[in-house]
């Protein structure tokens, strides 16, 4: 067998793996949707005696001094009833003034728990989950700000007792001559769209770590280096009950603002996100559930494995010149292109916005390799760092001028 005969195969079988992954698997999931749509629910979950049931945000910091402020001002801005929410925020072993801030609104009910020694966000969070005095516990990070009636757009869904996990809406801001911030705009938009399809069905494959809520009876500890929005989604999906999406609750946070910090970022997202699949898919496999390990292999492990599909795609085109192969090949060429151009031109101080996606495509396939590497060579997953916040600390907290005037 000569090896363009080997190549075909390897080109063709990239081919149909790459559609699927990005067009097949949405398809499906509308389909399935369209077969089998269930309504949201539409009532206000409440506790015993009528009242809105409790309540724990828990804010996760490392080093937020800079957006700790805003954070807090926002969360006590929220509608929702002040005496059924309790504000906790966690410090994994923060060097700066983060603790001390959220410190000084003790009096208006905010909880502070500062571990001394940084041990990373999941560890953090085993111990503090526990002590939370709410029965639905909502996660967030320091630098999301939540408009203010997202709190209670997540807990009414929470009044249909099959519902375990509910996931609200992250919204990416970017400034204007930001090519990694606004490439990653549209890839966001389309992974979010798959939320809302996977939603329609029930069965929500991960939530976002900047707005999600759970049932405090159904939070199990985390192992350090996975992802817990991920992990915790999942296992509860793996136990019967629905997560599902709820687009109308929203947080915003700022992108990132430079190829480095995106690779970094999305990378160890990549990493974590591996080492998530290997720790709950013997537990989906276990569950039964055919649908959630169809889209946990579909989402997450072929999407992790896109980069390499693309790797075959160009090494069988090196081989395969004529016909279709060689409209492939031009098309390839011109694409990445294209992206080192938007990135040339990114160093030099232009922004070419019509190059945005190839150029954020061309970073988050680097940056999924990456990951691979990372979790390959064993590195270090378990703690996060902490970036530049200018433009976090650009997204107003509040309008409210009785909670600002705490500050």
């Amino acid at each position: 067998m000569s090896i363009a005969e080997l190549a075909m195969p390897v080109f063709w079988g990239c081919v149909l793996a790459i559609v699927y992954v990005y067009a097949g698997y949405p398809a499906l999931l509308l389909m399935l949707g369209t077969l089998k749509r269930r309504a949201p629910s539409g009532a206000i979950a409440t506790a015993p005696g009528g009242q809105p049931p409790r309540v724990s945000l828990i804010i996760s910091a490392y080093n937020e001094e800079e957006v700790i402020r805003e954070k807090i001002i926002n969360s006590l801005s929220l509608d929702y009833p002040r005496d059924r929410l309790e504000i906790v925020v966690a410090s994994d072993g923060s060097t700066d003034r983060t603790a001390a801030i959220a410190t000084e609104y003790a009096a208006a009910g905010v909880r502070v728990c500062d571990f001394p020694v940084r041990r990373g966000k999941n560890v953090t969070l085993n111990d503090v989950v526990p002590e939370a005095i709410g029965d639905i516990v909502v996660f967030t990070d320091a630098n999301g700000k939540f408009e203010p009636p997202a709190l209670a757009r997540l807990v009414g869904h929470f009044a249909d007792p099959a519902i375990g996990c509910v996931c609200g809406e992250l919204i990416y801001l970017s400034a204007a001559d930001n090519p990694v911030a606004r490439g990653f705009n549209i890839y966001w938009r389309y992974d979010q769209q798959l939320k809302r399809l996977e939603s329609r069905l029930a069965c929500l494959l991960g939530a976002n770590g900047s707005i999600f809520a759970i049932r405090k009876k159904l939070y199990r500890p985390l192992p350090g280096p996975v992802s817990n929005d991920m992990v915790t989604s999942i296992q509860i999906a793996a136990r019967g009950l629905r997560v599902v999406y709820e687009p109308s609750a929203i947080s915003r946070e700022a992108g990132s603002t430079d190829a480095p910090e995106e690779i970094g970022r999305r990378s160890r997202i990549v990493g974590r996100g591996l080492l998530s699949v290997r720790v709950v898919l013997s537990e989906v496999l276990a569950s039964g559930r055919v649908l959630l390990l169809w889209e946990l292999v579909s989402r997450k492990l072929l999407r992790y494995c896109t980069p390499f599909f693309f790797i075959g795609l160009a090494g069988a085109n090196a081989v395969l010149w004529t016909g279709v192969y060689g409209w492939s090949l031009a098309g390839q060429g011109i694409f990445y292109a294209l992206a080192v151009l938007s990135l040339g031109a990114r160093r030099a101080g232009v922004h070419l916005r019509p190059l945005s996606l190839p150029h954020y495509f061309v970073l988050g396939n680097i940056a999924t390799l990456l990951g691979w590497w990372k979790v390959l060579t064993g590195h270090e997953l378990t703690k996060w760092e902490t970036v530049d916040r200018a433009y976090d600390t650009h997204l107003a907290a509040t309008t409210d001028s009785r909670v600002l005037s705490r500050r």
